[in-house]
């Protein structure tokens, strides 16, 4: 057992998942801020773009003009109602996603604030789309958007076939690059994220994209660095500043990471231009886990992340708990925030039953993630609920990553917590002091620290005096590196 976002290692720039409608809303929320009040500058892009439907009108320039107008909610500008007449004109040949910002309807796909997590009216949703891309099969955003709710329901090898649908029709189009790259990441497949990005044309031209590729080769250890065109088109760019923020904190990470703290400053002030949440909260991450203080960092753009880890650090576990549920709904495709808040659940809040009314009836087992299903049958042996316990255990390890020693240590902890449950004391015994002997052997103190806690838990009554020592031993690791939730 052990978190998955919270207060991570290796923390770097990974692409937000959004879907179409909501990407800037969540993404970039000062802009979009500004925007809801009416600051509107005709920057070059725009001026470009007006210039372009002048000169040749057609429908494909028109909608460039109107796109922008609207996401920057300007339809009291003198070219709103010239480029809308034409539009309507040719309602019917528009894409979807085009026709709902023309004629607006009353009608919306997902109308929380954050995402819909309930699983029948996911399906309702995605019924939704799947007409939408039937009447309209070169719809790249809604094929993407259908993608994204079935990674919520855990059903990846749909998913795949809708973001794949999407990165066919649209590869070069930013918004549909990261977001396929960020699912292949979901999936475990860095090296193809890294791989595709790297062949699209417009990568070092595209700050977005380039951020993309920086971001994950830089996480997973991959790919060619860029480094150097990197930099060169953060201080070249001249359109908009929002778009240049996470290559340049990418960027400043990087330098960080070198040992360059003064360039990386430089490189986060950059950033702190026009920010999006997932700068926000790096820099946060940053800020508690590698204690660089970064000044200027806005206080009107929340970050969830940014917020549980600072409850965390403060040893707010609870309120760490309810936030990390929020993040949840941010962030759906992804069971992480749900398996970091089981797991301070367990270790933390000794509350098991927390865990069985998240996850018991969420999705089936055969679509859990490992951690989150771990964290299940945990909290299940707390309680001694052994119902189900086998076919839990064995889809729990075909789950385990092979190249992933903390996944294969955690299960092998888990069985042996099982095995002392159902009364076979020293077949489970003989599991968790392997575990405890391989872990110390890699190095592994985190993990380490939580399988000598939980061995600590399993011999209260059993050999009390080794209980207490173990105890003591996982207290000393948490103290040493920053397991707060083990800390007496």
């Amino acid at each position: 057992m052990s978190n998955q976002i919270l207060m991570m290692d290796n923390r770097q720039l990974v692409p937000r998942w959004h879907t179409s409608r909501k990407i800037f809303k969540h993404n970039y929320p000062q802009q979009f801020i500004a925007i809801n009040n009416g600051q509107f500058q005709e920057d070059h892009w725009f001026k470009k773009s007006v210039e372009k439907w002048q000169n040749d009108p057609t429908i494909l320039n028109a909608l460039d003009v109107f796109v922008r107008l609207v996401q920057d909610d300007n339809r009291a500008h003198y070219l709103y109602g010239s480029i809308h007449e034409q539009l309507l004109q040719k309602y019917d040949d528009l894409p979807v996603s085009i026709k709902d910002l023309v004629l607006p309807k009353l009608k919306y796909l997902d109308n929380l604030d954050g995402y819909e997590t309930d699983t029948k009216r996911i399906r309702l949703i995605i019924n939704k789309l799947k007409n939408i891309v039937v009447k309209y099969p070169r719809d790249s955003m809604s094929w993407m958007d259908l993608g994204f709710y079935y990674s919520i329901i855990g059903e990846d090898e749909k998913a795949y076939r809708c973001v794949d649908i999407a990165k066919n029709i649209d590869p070069n189009h930013s918004f549909i690059a990261r977001s396929y790259s960020r699912f292949l990441v979901h999936i475990g497949e860095p090296e193809k994220a890294v791989w595709f990005l790297s062949k699209r044309p417009n990568l070092n031209t595209n700050p977005l994209m380039l951020s993309a590729y920086t971001s994950i080769s830089s996480a997973f250890d991959l790919g060619k660095s860029r480094i150097k065109k990197a930099i060169s088109l953060v201080h070249d760019w001249k359109g908009d500043k929002f778009k240049i923020s996470e290559l340049a904190a990418c960027i400043g990470t990087i330098e960080f990471g070198n040992g360059s703290v003064s360039k990386s400053k430089k490189h986060f002030k950059l950033a702190l231009a026009s920010p999006s949440e997932n700068v926000i909260a790096h820099l946060q991450w940053l800020r508690h886990k590698h204690h660089l203080n970064i000044p200027n960092v806005p206080n009107s753009i929340e970050s969830i992340e940014g917020e549980f880890n600072e409850l965390y650090t403060s040893n707010k576990f609870k309120e760490c708990r309810d936030k990390l549920m929020e993040m949840y709904t941010f962030q759906p495709y992804s069971s992480g925030p749900i398996a970091d808040a089981g797991y301070l659940s367990i270790a933390a809040l000794n509350d098991p039953e927390f865990v069985i009314d998240v996850s018991d009836k969420r999705i089936p087992y055969y679509h859990m993630d490992f951690y989150e299903l771990n964290n299940l049958i945990v909290a299940k042996l707390l309680v001694k609920d052994l119902s189900g316990i086998d076919t839990q255990m064995k889809i729990l390890s075909r789950r385990v990553n092979s190249d992933n020693l903390s996944m294969f240590a955690t299960m092998k902890a888990t069985l042996g917590m099982a095995l002392m449950v159902r009364g076979a004391i020293k077949d489970g015994m003989k599991l968790y002091e392997e575990t405890i002997e391989l872990l110390k052997v890699r190095g592994m103190n985190r993990t380490l620290c939580i399988a000598k806690f939980f061995y600590s838990n399993q011999l209260i009554e059993i050999n009390p005096e080794k209980s207490l020592q173990l105890k003591k031993e996982s207290n000393e690791l948490a103290k040493k590196y920053g397991v707060l939730e083990f800390i007496n």
